[in-house]
């Protein structure tokens, strides 16, 4: 069986999401022949777009259509697509002091990855509280935090060790720029949801949390 090719994977997404072509085009704000030349086959599918609407595809319209979610969507929508920008390889954008390098353009990648996890936060949330359903415990933020801080610490050690391969005696001693780019970008977003972790550490040795 041949594996699904893009123009399958959006349709499917559209679908999924009860949208029609020219909906989905107003939800990813793009014009509906782009959408169309998805379906058919004829561009590439951006990854934004497949991110976007599998998002849209979670919820029900009823809940989808809340003020709140659908700003929040929207501004992740907008974060992706700068992500996607700034992971491709014409990037000439950086961040702080290193303006123009490809590991500045990854360190903003990774501050716009980690707003998009916030608002991933916020959503379940928000959507919860439409629900009708009762806020997250503090066990259930513990385990949620943990789960993150697991899977960033994977991701790590892997760009880690993809670079440590290139010294010798293991490569040819010289270390590319992308793989140092790529640790950086993981190893502050692993600091990050660390410093998430010690902050409820904190609270839980004041008291705080039960």
């Amino acid at each position: 069986m041949e594996a699904p090719t893009a123009a399958d994977v959006i349709r499917a997404l559209i679908e999924r999401a009860n949208l029609s072509q020219r909906q989905a085009a107003r939800e990813l704000d793009v014009e509906e022949r782009t959408v169309r030349h998805w379906c058919n086959g004829t561009r590439d599918v951006p990854r934004f777009a497949v991110l976007a609407l599998e998002r849209l595809a979670t919820y029900d319209k009823e809940i989808r259509d809340d003020v709140l979610l659908s700003r929040w969507h929207h501004h992740m929508m907008r974060n992706d697509q700068q992500i996607e920008f700034l992971e491709s390889d014409n990037v000439g954008l950086g961040y702080g002091p290193e303006l123009g390098s490809k590991r500045g353009a990854r360190m903003e990648a990774v501050l716009l990855r980690q707003k998009n996890n916030a608002y991933t936060r916020m959503i379940r949330l928000r959507v919860r509280k439409l629900l009708g359903e009762a806020p997250p415990t503090s066990a259930e933020q513990e385990a949620d935090v943990m789960d993150r801080l697991e899977d960033a610490w994977q991701e790590r050690q892997a760009a880690f060790f993809a670079m440590k391969k290139q010294f010798l005696p293991h490569g040819n001693g010289v270390v590319s720029l992308d793989s140092i780019s790529d640790f950086d970008a993981r190893d502050a977003e692993w600091k990050t949801i660390k410093a998430e972790v010690d902050l409820i550490v904190e609270e839980i040795r004041e008291g705080k949390r039960r």
